[in-house]
């Protein structure tokens, strides 16, 4: 399925998981400081591109939306997109 952010929404795919000693992923219990990678971007947002890595920062109760039937997939509005991250060339 292809999902295309509106406005100044931002889809991301959780980069990091917790994992049982069964082996099954678990969902994070919260978005902050987790590290992201864009999968969408709606049209009002700037400086941001899928396939970027992104660092999440907001209030303790920030906002954000599970996609259904998708796991990992995260919809947030944009300005609580920190920061974007790069890998520095070895």
């Amino acid at each position: 399925m292809t999902y295309t952010p509106r406005n100044d929404w931002v889809l991301i795919r959780v980069n990091v998981r917790e994992q049982s000693d069964g082996g099954v992923s678990l969902p994070q219990t919260s978005v902050e400081g987790k590290d992201f990678i864009v999968e969408g971007i709606g049209p009002d947002v700037e400086s941001l591109s899928p396939g970027d890595r992104v660092f999440i920062c907001g209030p303790t109760d920030l906002k954000y939306y599970d996609v259904p039937r998708e796991q990992g997939l995260i919809l947030i509005k944009q300005e609580h997109v920190a920061l974007t991250m790069e890998e520095e060339p070895s």
